[in-house]
């Protein structure tokens, strides 16, 4: 549709030349809205009859007001519409400069054809001689209260109103406000209560009624303004002897020189400081404070106002530039702080989006944590999925919470079965350890027989000796075998333990069951600890080196074989089966086999310390490093048998 022009302007155009020179008389306004006021009906139609100003607007409640006005819920009724509709404050004060203001800014609004400017719908006067004007009725939160919400613990809001959303409204801001410098018009009023954003991600600038044309004379500089505004929760705008809002407005405004393009970039970079930091740049109970703060320069690094925030430093860099107190040192022109703004945006994107993919891997990882504590997870596989999911989180964000706390509940909450591929590794790291002990137990098994073999020369038919030192050949044989292979040792260290405990109980005739045969069993126990696993093994063992012991006590008890033991004198009295020991070898013979019992196992249990001493070294090492990948907060403590005993922060995941 093209707008009608009104008789008494005909000179009306979108040029800035026009617009400085149709708004620069107010009476040539006022002319104009008379005239506008007594057009005729546009049509004959009922519908669209031309009617009064009280038939065609029904007003219903006020939405808001200003310096200079107030603006009303209004229905068109000629075109069925809801509008809003800014009717000027009505009072002694409101003079004929402050009627021209409030009819230019309806023009300036009305001709700045963007789309973060509300459209002016009509202009005119109500029946009281009232200047009004209506305009496109928009809902939604001031940035202001935008801001606000960022810094309350209302989650929803947060997610609203996030960081990058009102970076991304910040720019539409911004060219808006190029837009109109183009077009010869300073704002001049920028500050987060005048920024409207809508429900659908409309953005729009509100009160141009201080707007100034490029050929305006400046107002005189501020000399005394006693206005208290509190706590500034809505700092007003001053009309008179300021135009403009303390806290926003730059230094030079206050000290009265020209104001050009540059003033305009000093509010932004205080609206960005206030997006960034969830503070006012200029803080102040009272205007006077306020100017002085401006006046004095406020330090707009964002990270030390807000250090939780986590401000990148591009950013803060873009706010101490368009807040310098020297408008040479800031930015030239809007354009270039938002091209500023939008070079970091369009870095950011890219991190936005690895952010999002991150926090998809997350939930992943922490749904299968879930699953793996909560479930049978024997074959390892929703471990292994939350760990990988773990892994790519990180990969992406390594500062993702989420991840951060699947990780620490995994590695401080080992399974309670190994799973398959660590029982493949754990198979191979046992072998190891069974070939170690067996290469040792073959040297230990030799030392013993060879000295029974020596205790028996020349003393003992060689058939008496037969059961005690083939057995422990063979065993030895064995241990070598297994010492030395590359293969499963499969059930030889079963049958190294049954024969060894067959030659110390064969040894029983030497010096009895009860003397050194005991020690021998328990030496040959630990030794058998060393070479095989599993339950079933080691039950066997115990079985095999007490029956070393009892059998041949019970054979001499029951009377099957000789005693090795006799009462004389009040005391006992060892008589050997095989052999006959002299009286001064006797004792030396005990001792020896009293120290190879204690050294023997000895032997095994220092290597075997030795070996859980530093696996145990090298688990608090790794779970020290795996600490450093998370986060203190994040890290979950664990008791000694590795069960979660307490957490900073969430760090159970949950489906």
């Amino acid at each position: 549709m093209t707008p009608m022009k009104h008789p008494r302007d005909p000179s009306r155009s979108d040029d800035a030349d026009t617009l400085a020179a149709d708004t620069a008389s107010a009476p040539a306004l006022a002319q104009t809205l008379e005239a506008s006021a007594s057009l005729g009906p546009v049509t004959h139609e009922a519908t669209m009859a031309d009617t009064g100003f009280a038939d065609r607007y029904v007003t219903r409640r006020l939405l808001g007001s200003g310096g200079m006005g107030e603006v009303r819920a209004s229905k068109d009724q000629r075109i069925g519409r809801e509008v809003a509709m800014k009717v000027i404050r009505q009072g002694e004060t409101t003079g004929g400069e402050d009627r021209a203001r409030f009819l230019r800014e309806a023009r300036i609004q009305g001709q700045l054809e963007h789309p973060a400017v509300v459209p002016v719908y009509d202009v005119g006067l109500d029946p009281d001689g009232t200047e009004y004007f209506t305009m496109k009725r928009i809902s939604g939160v001031t940035l202001g209260e935008a801001i606000h919400s960022t810094t309350k613990d209302e989650k929803d809001e947060r997610s609203r109103f996030t960081a990058h959303k009102l970076l991304a409204a910040f720019l539409q801001i911004c060219l808006c406000i190029d837009y109109a410098h183009t077009r010869g018009v300073l704002h001049r009023d920028l500050k987060p209560a005048n920024i409207m954003l809508g429900d659908f991600g409309e953005v729009y600038v509100l009160d141009w009624g201080i707007a100034k044309l490029d050929d305006d004379v400046d107002e005189k500089p501020v000399e005394s303004v006693r206005v208290d505004t509190g706590q500034v929760a809505h700092t007003p705008t001053l009309a008179g002897q300021v135009f403009g809002t303390p806290g926003y407005m730059p230094p030079e405004r206050i000290a009265g020189d020209s104001a050009d393009g540059r003033s305009d970039v000093y509010a932004l970079g205080a609206i960005l400081f206030e997006i960034l930091t969830g503070e006012r740049l200029h803080i102040g109970k009272s205007v006077d404070e306020l100017i002085e703060s401006t006046t004095r320069g406020a330090n707009a690094r964002a990270s030390l106002r807000a250090p939780s925030r986590d401000v990148p430093p591009e950013l803060e860099a873009v706010c101490v530039r368009a807040t310098e107190s020297d408008p040479e040192r800031r930015f030239q022109g809007v354009r270039e702080l938002h091209d500023a703004v939008e070079r970091y945006l369009e870095g950011d994107r890219d991190l936005e989006l690895r952010r999002e993919l991150a926090e998809t891997h997350a939930q992943q990882a922490s749904k299968a944590a879930a699953m793996a504590f909560e479930t049978d997870d024997a074959d390892g596989g929703h471990r292994s999925k939350a760990l990988g999911e773990v892994g790519r989180s990180l990969a992406l964000d390594t500062h993702n919470r989420r991840a951060q706390q699947t990780l620490a509940a995994l590695l401080t909450r080992p399974p309670d079965e190994p799973p398959p591929a660590a029982k493949i590794e754990i198979e191979r790291r046992s072998a190891h350890e069974v070939r170690s002990a067996a290469r040792i137990a073959a040297w230990s098994i030799i030392a013993i027989a060879s000295f029974a073999a020596l205790m028996t020369l020349d003393r003992a038919a060689v058939a008496d000796v037969l059961p005690m030192i083939v057995p422990a050949a063979i065993a030895s044989a064995l241990c070598f075998v297994v010492g030395y292979g590359k293969r499963s040792a499969g059930p030889l260290p079963l049958v190294i333990v049954l024969l060894m405990c067959a030659a110390i109980a064969a040894s029983t005739g030497f010096m009895g069951p009860l003397v050194v045969t005991p020690g021998l069993a328990l030496a040959i126990a630990i030794v058998a600890f060393g070479l095989g696993r599993g339950e079933v093994y080691r039950g066997v063992v115990v079985a095999a080196s007490v029956l070393t012991v009892l059998a041949p006590a019970l054979l001499e008890i029951t009377g099957v074989i000789a005693s090795t033991y006799r009462n004389e004198g009040g005391g006992i009295l060892i008589v050997p089966r095989l052999f006959t020991v002299p009286d001064r070898s006797y004792p030396i013979a005990v001792l020896i086999a009293c120290v190879i019992t204690i050294i023997v196992p000895a032997l095994f249990a220092w290597g075997l310390t030795k070996r859980h001493s530093d696996l145990g070294d090298r688990l608090h090492v790794f779970k020290w490093q795996f600490g450093q990948l998370v986060p203190k907060d994040a890290q979950v403590d664990v008791d000694p048998h590795g069960a979660a005993v307490s957490h900073r922060n969430e760090a159970t995941p949950k489906a």
